[in-house]
Order: structure tokens, then sequence, then C-alpha cells
């Protein structure tokens, strides 16, 4: 690893990556911004468009979660329903390991040394992926029982439960995209 001014180079074999060292607040809050363009080596730019990838999935089951919790209780597409108790799980499960496997030892390697605080973050962010995954599966049993008019849920809490997981997830993600991508 070398410094160049507020960048850091990684290299790895013949590859390389620019990292572009990015502070907000407290000046021990420090992030990596992966600057990866058409200019860096295909399989850094490979590996962010993955990430973007996945991290588009989540959004789009967070804007179709929304449009089911707009329309309970009396306009809710049980289609729609059963489809994302069937994906949502897998999807967010999918998209969570690429990021534990593929993103953070590439920022772990990078920066954690110099950046104490990325290895926080980087906890955090693992800590709040089980959350979410935890949750992903509670709200799969209720939009399936929803769907199936089990009603172990009323309409009112199922559309809390929606509310609060897409509202959470897409904190997450603007994190991510604001701070890692």
């Amino acid at each position: 690893m070398n410094w160049i001014r507020n960048n850091l180079i990684l290299q790895s074999g013949s590859d390389t990556a620019l990292i572009q060292i990015k502070a907000f607040g407290a000046p021990r809050a420090l992030m990596l911004h992966l600057a990866m363009d058409s200019h860096f080596p295909r399989s850094f730019a490979s590996l962010a468009a993955d990430y973007r990838s996945h991290l588009g999935r989540q959004a789009g089951l967070c804007a179709r979660l929304e449009r089911i919790a707009d329309s309970l209780p009396d306009q809710c597409d049980v289609q729609e329903c059963l489809y994302l108790a069937q994906s949502l799980g897998p999807v967010v499960k999918e998209a969570h390991a690429f990021e534990e496997k593929e993103v953070f030892p590439v920022l772990r390697v990078s920066g954690a040394a110099e950046m104490p605080s990325l290895t926080v973050t980087l906890e955090r962010l693992g800590l709040e992926h089980m959350g979410d995954e935890v949750f992903a599966d509670e709200l799969t049993s209720a939009l399936r029982d929803f769907a199936s008019k089990r009603n172990t849920f009323g309409p009112e809490t199922l559309s809390w439960m929606l509310r609060a997981f897409f509202e959470a997830m897409r904190r997450h993600l603007a994190f991510e995209q604001e701070y890692v991508l």
C-alpha cells in the first residue's frame, strides 16, 4: 500500500485500485470511497458493478414492499405478497454474503490499520446484516400468512412491519452507497 495525498493505492497481483479517503463528521469517522470506473482494472470495476447490482436489487425490494404497505388492507396484491415472501430472504442474504465476502475484505486490507474506526464500522454493518436477515425471515412469514388469510398479524401490524423493514434497509443502503461505493 502506498499513500499518495488523500489516496491509497491497493495492489493485488497485477490489479491496482485507487481508494480515496473520504472524511465526514468527527475526524475519527473516516471511510473509504471506492473510486472505481472504466480506467481501473476489470476485476475492481466488476466488483463495484456487482455491488451496485446487489444494492439496486435491495432498493427494488424496498419499493415493492412500500407499495404493499400502502395498499393495505383492501387493495393488497396477494400474488405480489407471495412473490416478495419468496424472494425477500434470498435477495437480502445473497447481497449481505457478497458484501461480507467480497467488499468488506477489500476495505479491511486497504485501510484497517490506518483507520481503526473502519473496523468498527464494518463490524456494525455486519451486525446490521444479521438483524436485517432475521427481520426478513419474520416478514416472509408474515407476508405468507397474510396472503393465505391466516392473519397471524392484522393489516396495521403488517404495514408497520413492512415500513420498519424497508426504512431501516434504505438507511443502510444509503450509508453504503454514500460511504462505501
